[in-house]
C-alpha cells in the first residue's frame, strides 16, 4: 500500500477527520468516535479482540483502537510538534519532510505490507504532524510487536539525508 498523505488544507483535513474514527484514546479509555463513553461489550468484535490482545502502552507510539475508512484496526500514532522541531533545529515544514522520509522507510519494510501508513500535516494536538501506522485488528500479536518495535526504532530518528 502507498503512504496516504493529508496536507494542511481545509478539504484534506476534513477528509482526514472523516476517514479516521477513534474507538479509544491512548489510555485505553473506550468511546464511540469520541462522542460518548462505551464499555468493552459495546466494541465491535474485531476491536474487542484488538483491545484485549494488542493494545499497549509499552512502545513509543500512542496506541488507539480505530476505524479507518470503514475498516477496524489498531493505530500506532506518533506526533511531531513544535518542541520536537525546535529541539532538532528544524522548522515544522522541515520536520514534516523528515517525518515523511521515515514513513517511506517504514513503507519499504515487508513487515509493513498489511499496514496503512498515514501522514498528516498540522493535524494533531497543537497542530503537530502525525505519522500513523494502522494495522488490521486481527493481526497476530507477535507481528504487531515486531511492527511496533520497528516503528520505535525508526520513527523519531531524523536522518540528515531526508
Amino acid at each position: 500500500m502507498d503512504i496516504i498523505e493529508y496536507k494542511n488544507n481545509k478539504e484534506e483535513m476534513e477528509s482526514f477527520k472523516n476517514d479516521l474514527k477513534y474507538w479509544s484514546n491512548c489510555c485505553a479509555e473506550l468511546h464511540h468516535y469520541g462522542q460518548y463513553d462505551i464499555e468493552e461489550s459495546d466494541l465491535p468484535k474485531e476491536l474487542l479482540r484488538a483491545y484485549q490482545e494488542l493494545w499497549t502502552d509499552g512502545h513509543c507510539s500512542r496506541c488507539y483502537l480505530v476505524e479507518y475508512k470503514g475498516a477496524y484496526g489498531i493505530a500506532l500514532i506518533n506526533e511531531f510538534d513544535n518542541d520536537f522541531a525546535s529541539d532538532s533545529d528544524l522548522t515544522m515544514d522541515e520536520l514534516y519532510i523528515k517525518m515523511r522520509y521515515n514513513a517511506e522507510k517504514l513503507h519499504n519494510i515487508s513487515l509493513f505490507d498489511n499496514a496503512q501508513i498515514v501522514i498528516a500535516e498540522y493535524s494533531g494536538c497543537d497542530e503537530c504532524h502525525e505519522l500513523i501506522v494502522i494495522l488490521p485488528a486481527d493481526l497476530n500479536v507477535e507481528i504487531f510487536d515486531q511492527v511496533a518495535d520497528s516503528v520505535d526504532e525508526i520513527v523519531y530518528k531524523l536522518d540528515a539525508t531526508a
